[in-house]
């Protein structure tokens, strides 16, 4: 490491140069606080305290490659530095390098078994592995140290719904609430493990909580569905269709990455997909076989005005994502011409007695009794309601609910 003396003059404009860099960071300012950390070390190179501070703000930027250089420079210098340990190791993370990143983790616990931020970005790298007990324990070590974390104690819950551990799971969203937490979010996890001082759950899953997932989810999305889990229900659902077609405007709701698109262009003059991710939108773009992309509630894009108005309305595996659809059958209604077809699937609950279910999956579930109560009461004619496969898992044919109705 090269260094100035005191009185040289570049060490007092490194100085200057750090200290404006901190304070660009502190305001949020990422861009303005590299250049500054970066002109530091152009007057005294090496400086370990300048260099672990350009590797949290490229880390910021979203530059890891960047960000783990700085921190390897910065461990050089000082190879017990704990925060560059963990830059380096969140770089690490970053890059999808998990089992780097997870002994990375462990060498700063390893030197401080007190640093609140390394376990909880140690639990979600053993998350990442699949160590689904050694995530938990990392969470419980996190919060032992900090309780008052309502971020923590969410994916604590939710990693504990996961492992079937309802009562656990439901504590730790209550935790979560108590301090603060999203209450929708959170609101809406309780439900699921519980149905905690509802008479209903939620009437929809929180949107911020369906486009991260989806948008996390695009590039694996259709591997997982078609490789892992057979998912089938496009298929069988536009052949529920045929017999129906051709249309002239059609709206596939939640389209996704487009699965259902070219099954749909067929046998649509003009076709419009709709979803909340951003992300999935981009790879349903790449198909090429709409005419046009919303990014949109699901509500929203049915209140758009269209012309022609729509005569078929298509929503594959969507309402999972939805409990009360009295509005959205209104909506349908409102905006699609006499006749018009409004296909979809839905999941069956585990207590036939609830019209509604918010599952621990945290999938929606609704009953064939209260699709055709609704059906009925918002005008439309069910010309199918019919059990059969949706996916596979575990080898196991998971059945659904495929719905066909005709406006009247």
């Amino acid at each position: 490491m090269t260094t100035a003396p005191p009185d040289d003059p570049r060490f007092a404009q490194a100085k200057a140069d750090f200290m404006e860099g901190l304070a660009q960071l502190e305001a949020g300012q990422c861009d303005a606080a590299e250049r500054c950390f970066c002109a530091s070390l152009r007057g005294v190179p090496g400086r370990v305290s300048t260099l672990v501070n350009l590797a949290a703000v490229r880390l910021l930027l979203g530059r890891p490659e960047e960000a783990l250089d700085s921190a390897r420079q910065a461990l050089q210098g000082e190879p017990d530095n704990v925060d560059a340990l963990l830059h380096q190791a969140s770089a690490l993370a970053q890059l999808g390098r998990a089992e780097a990143a997870r002994r990375g983790f462990e060498r700063l616990l390893a030197v401080d078994d007190r640093h609140v931020a390394a376990w909880t970005r140690l639990a979600e790298t053993y998350k990442t592995l699949g160590r689904r007990d050694d995530a938990l324990r990392a969470y419980a070590r996190a919060l032992a140290l900090e309780a008052d974390q309502p971020e923590v104690w969410s994916r604590h819950g939710d990693l504990l719904r996961e492992a079937g551990r309802h009562d656990d799971a439901a504590q730790a969203f209550r935790e979560a609430l108590a301090r603060g937490g999203d209450a929708a979010l959170n609101g809406y996890y309780l439900a699921a493990v519980t149905g905690d001082g509802r008479a209903s759950p939620p009437p929809t899953a929180p949107a911020a909580y369906v486009r991260g997932l989806f948008d996390g989810y695009a590039d694996d999305f259709d591997q997982h569905l078609r490789g892992l889990l057979g998912y089938e229900a496009p298929e069988r659902l536009a052949r529920r269709l045929a017999t129906h077609a051709p249309f002239q405007s059609a709206l596939d709701l939640g389209c996704g990455t487009g699965l259902c698109g070219p099954l749909l262009r067929p046998m649509s003059r003009r076709l419009v997909g709709v979803d909340l991710s951003g992300a999935m939108l981009a790879k349903a773009r790449v198909l090429g076989v709409y005419d046009e992309l919303l990014q949109a509630d699901l509500l929203e894009a049915l209140a758009r005005p269209a012309e022609p108005r729509h005569d078929l309305v298509v929503a594959a595996d969507v309402f999972i994502y939805v409990g009360e659809l009295e509005p959205v059958f209104a909506a349908v209604r409102a905006a699609t011409t006499p006749g018009a077809i409004f296909a979809f699937t839905a999941e069956p609950p585990t207590d036939p007695r609830q019209g509604v279910q918010l599952l621990p999956s945290l999938r929606y579930a609704h009953s064939t009794d209260y699709l055709a109560r609704l059906a009925e009461a918002q005008g439309f004619e069910l010309l199918a309601l019919e059990r059969d496969v949706i996916r596979r898992e575990q080898r196991r044919e998971v059945e659904g609910v495929y719905v066909v109705g005709r406006r009247g």
